[in-house]
């Protein structure tokens, strides 16, 4: 049966493939790169012809310095170009044969990562499994 999990390391090959020579991207942070994406399968509900999962590809960005005092901002417009690569790219991709697609069900805001001097954005997906098989 489908899991969450398998969904998202259909959503890892997808990223790799569209922008992984821009964007490191993987299943957990790593704090030193100034661009990454990080894929966390959640929960999987339902049984039996059903079953809908939700994955989060959250997109960190390194704020910008702007100045000699250490005052950093947001930057938007990378958060921006971005979200908008990694969204175009999950919701033109079509999962043959296998039971279940995805739609891109919402983009949160910019949220600051904590004592990182960085933002990131949520991109959600909800997956619909459809095959008792998987």
């Amino acid at each position: 049966m489908k899991t969450s999990t398998d969904v998202a390391m259909e959503v890892r090959n997808v990223l790799l493939t569209g922008c992984g020579d821009t964007l490191q991207i993987g299943w957990s942070r790593h704090y030193n790169y100034a661009k990454e994406a990080v894929i966390v399968p959640h929960h999987c509900e339902g049984e039996g012809s059903l079953r809908v999962a939700t994955v989060y590809v959250n997109i960190h960005v390194k704020d910008v310095n702007r100045g000699a005092n250490k005052v950093f901002e947001t930057n938007l417009s990378e958060l921006n170009n971005i979200t908008k690569q990694v969204s175009t790219l999950l919701r033109n991709h079509v999962v043959k044969g296998e039971g279940y697609n995805w739609v891109v069900s919402s983009i949160m805001p910019p949220l600051e990562e904590p004592n990182k001097n960085e933002h990131f954005v949520s991109v959600i997906l909800t997956a619909y499994i459809r095959s008792k098989q998987h």
